[in-house]
């Protein structure tokens, strides 16, 4: 059996340009670093009035189980019932210290 290989060359090419051309990997050029290549430094500027909300405005002290706990304002009395209900019952697990 002949395993000799035929390949196709199109119509009008010369057997040299039907050859495909073998990769050959690019040599890895160095970028070096131009004065336009890095990003402008701005100086930081001290936060004059801070506007954001103090988390105790927003928050109401409820006493339970003799401990005070703080609450969200926000949440209606029937949610901070329900929440002042569940640390009660789980009272056992929060982690105390004294100040």
């Amino acid at each position: 059996m002949d395993t000799t290989r035929i390949e196709a060359t199109p119509a009008g090419a010369t057997p040299d340009e039907a050859t495909p051309a073998r990769a050959t990997p690019e040599v890895d050029t160095l970028m070096e670093e131009g004065s336009n290549d890095t990003a402008p430094v701005e100086e930081a500027v001290p936060i004059q009035f801070d506007s954001r909300d103090k988390p105790a405005t927003n928050a109401v002290e409820r006493e339970i189980g003799g401990k005070t706990f703080k609450l969200g304002r926000l949440l209606s009395q029937e949610e901070q019932e329900g929440v002042a209900e569940v640390i009660s019952r789980h009272l056992d697990a929060f982690a105390w210290s004294v100040m």
